[in-house]
């Protein structure tokens, strides 16, 4: 037959029903029962003592009991002798587990598994003794009973107020364990005790001695146990003891005399502690002269004196005795409290600012001092350093000097802030000033930041801006308008960077160009200025095409090289040559004499017109000359007007084509006929002029036609 199991919630009832049954003793030792327990035995506080079966311990134990034996504790130490420092109160037994405690000294047991410790609590009361007097000398009294059991136990913590009150005849002296004949000053004669250990106290008592004090003159007052007193006057002081006894510096009699400490009678210093060593009764003199008021002013108030070598008197009124010797000093030079800088002028009674005097009477001084003038440097914004004489001084600052003073500022004219901000003085500079009165001077200045420019590419042109700076810093906060001025060849695209600029902080913009078509203008291709019809002419100018062309033919010449063409009211001229920088083209042999204008145009860029001159002859010639074999020099020429017949525009001549008018050539100067004036039958535009052999090779020539005359070139014959 099976049973049904036993639940986890009726194991620990079960459980507990057993340690109940061990820990009050009813459980007996079951039948094959074994095992040994660990079991710890104490006192608190530790070193109390108890028994375990009848052994007596004072430490902790630890004993091995077996499992479901019995044992007896007892507690120990309910009382104790007298002598004894300490006696302990029961107070009860506990266990490890919490759930058993008895408040009988004895108890029984049971050995568990489950309770591994014991402990035995106590009351700890300490052994209190104190000596008591015969009742002619003094009554005690703890916590206001009066005290007549001189040894007690008193239980731990407990506060006593302990209270000595002498007889007639007699004082309290001190608490302790040996009497102090010469020891500190007579202690309170109540005493507050807090027992947390065995005390020992006995109550010191002493004969009076009765004092009398006095003064001379008689009638003054003096301090007697720090008190102030008039005399004649007693005190009962004891025998051994300390007491604190002291003067007046200054004090006024009943007439308004005022009087001096000088000496007491006894002898020491004027402030001391007495002790009583004297057998009887005895008698204590204060010793005082007459004194005198002296009082010490400045003009204005509250500057400082020295006297005596001080300067921080609490007053500078002074009681002084008479035939005393004093000193008395006002400083030179000194500040009041606002900092003011004050010079010493005069005593209004006369002499020198230090003096040293005899006092014979009352007396009344005043110094006399002069104010400073002060400087007051200031800047906006504050803060800044500027120089003084040369050594610095950050504004706001103050300067006091004598009157009459000249003092040198100068203000720094930029202090940088960063390396892209500084502060610029807006006006003024190194100023001179002289300091009869106060002066307050102030210098402003401006913030201004950094306006970074760069012009890509560099050579491209630059930037203006207005307002203008020289030094690249403007005005925080300005608006400022930049403009880009371009050099020739190169035209402004766009603005980059910090554009419109505003100068809230360092700013950068940069102008960005681009290369264009440029014209200085055209003249004829030999370098002079003006051109004829049917003659080549040359246009100088920047980005005037992309790249380099030269005609390969001649007949006809091409009127696009490189990509441009050359227009004169619309129509294209035959082309020589074109390169970036120069254009040389065919004027027609219809173009009016006059001014004219030339259009260069080529793709995706802006045309460039050039301005020239025509005149109907207008003789130019190169200045290099072709030396033939047969020492014959070949010389070329343009705009010597037209030939003996028409020439097709454009195109070289098919056959030899002379010059209409009538060619002279001045060879140093001197007037000859060519050998031949013919058109070019390779470069269209030009007249080939040939010369004798004869001719100097290092000759200058020029050119004459139809009352005209050409430019000069010398010959460089190899």
């Amino acid at each position: 037959m099976r049973t049904a199991p036993i639940s986890l919630e009726m194991r620990w009832v079960l459980h507990l029903v057993v340690l109940l049954l061990a820990l009050t003793g009813l459980c007996l030792p079951a039948t094959g029962q074994s095992g040994v327990a660990s079991v710890r035995i104490q006192s608190s506080p530790a070193g109390a003592p108890f028994l375990v079966d009848g052994v007596r311990y004072v430490d902790a134990v630890t004993l091995p009991w077996v499992i479901g034996s019995r044992h007896t504790l007892d507690a120990v130490g309910v009382s104790a002798p007298l002598q004894l420092p300490v006696e302990y109160g029961f107070i009860n037994w506990t266990e490890s587990t919490g759930l058993w405690t008895s408040p009988s000294p004895t108890a029984v047991v049971t050995a568990s598994p489950v309770v591994t410790q014991y402990t035995v609590s106590y009351a700890a009361s300490y052994r209190v003794e104190i000596e008591i007097p015969d009742r002619s000398i003094a009554i005690l009294s703890s916590n206001s009973q009066e005290l007549t059991q001189a040894v007690q136990y008193i239980a731990e913590g407990t506060d006593l107020l302990l209270q000595a009150n002498p007889g007639p005849g007699w004082l309290f002296v001190s608490w302790g364990p040996e009497y102090p004949p010469f020891g500190p000053n007579p202690q309170p004669s109540q005493v507050r005790v807090k027992v947390v250990a065995p005390i020992v106290l006995r109550p010191w008592f002493g004969r009076a001695r009765v004092v009398s004090f006095d003064t001379v003159p008689a009638g003054l007052n003096i301090y007697i146990d720090r008190t102030l007193s008039p005399t004649p006057t007693t005190r009962d002081w004891a025998f051994g003891g300390r007491y604190p006894l002291s003067a007046p510096d200054a004090q006024q009699d009943q007439a308004g005399q005022w009087w001096i400490f000088d000496s007491w009678s006894s002898g020491g210093p004027q402030t001391q502690t007495y002790t009583v060593t004297e057998a009887g009764n005895f008698a204590l003199t204060g010793r005082f002269k007459p004194g005198y008021r002296a009082i010490f002013e400045t003009s204005p108030h509250g500057l400082r004196l020295n006297i005596d070598g001080r300067e921080n008197w609490p007053s500078y009124q002074f009681t002084w005795a008479l035939d005393s010797v004093k000193t008395i000093a006002a400083p030179r030079e000194q500040a009041d409290a606002s900092g003011r800088r004050w010079r010493f002028a005069r005593w209004e009674h006369g002499g020198e600012a230090a003096q040293a005097i005899t006092v014979k009477g009352d007396l009344r001084w005043k110094a006399v001092y002069e104010l400073q003038p002060r400087l007051t440097l200031e800047s906006v914004p504050s803060g800044l350093t500027m120089e003084v004489d040369g050594q610095p001084c950050r504004t706001p600052c103050q300067l006091d000097r004598d009157r009459g003073a000249t003092l040198r500022v100068t203000p720094p004219p930029v202090i940088p802030l960063t390396a892209d901000s500084r502060l610029e003085l807006t006006g003024g500079g190194e100023q001179t000033v002289a300091l009869t009165t106060d002066q307050r001077v102030r210098f402003t200045y401006a913030r201004t930041h950094r306006l970074s420019t760069a012009v890509i590419p560099a050579e491209a042109g630059m930037i203006e801006t207005l307002p203008v700076s020289t030094t690249g810093f403007l005005p925080e906060n300005a608006v400022v308008t930049v403009r880009a001025a371009a050099e020739p060849g190169y035209r402004h695209v766009r603005w980059e960077g910090d554009y419109p600029v505003l100068m809230s902080g360092p700013r950068a913009v940069r102008a960005i160009f681009e290369r264009t078509p440029w014209s200085a203008g055209a003249r004829n291709a030999a370098g002079t200025d003006v051109a004829a019809p049917g003659g080549q002419i040359e246009i100088i100018g920047l980005n005037l095409a992309q790249g380099e062309e030269v005609a390969v033919s001649q007949s006809p010449v091409p009127q696009m090289l490189a990509g441009v063409v050359v227009l004169w009211q619309d129509r294209m001229l035959p082309l020589i040559s074109v390169t970036p920088e120069r254009i040389v083209a065919v004027l027609p042999w219809d173009v009016p004499e006059g001014s004219h204008t030339l259009v260069v145009r080529q793709a995706r860029q802006p045309d460039a017109t050039a301005r020239f001159t025509v005149e109907t002859i207008a003789p130019g010639l190169f200045s290099n000359a072709t030396y033939l074999e047969s020492g014959d020099v070949l010389l070329a020429a343009t705009g010597l007007g037209p030939y003996d017949r028409p020439l097709m525009e454009g195109f070289a001549p098919s056959a030899e084509m002379r010059l209409a008018g009538l060619l002279e050539v001045l060879v140093d100067g001197t007037h000859m006929l060519p050998l031949s004036a013919i058109a070019s039958r390779t470069s269209v535009g030009l007249t080939e002029i040939r010369l004798p052999a004869s001719v100097p090779g290092d000759a200058t020539i020029q050119l004459s036609i139809g009352g005209r005359l050409s430019n000069i070139v010398r010959l460089g014959r190899p």
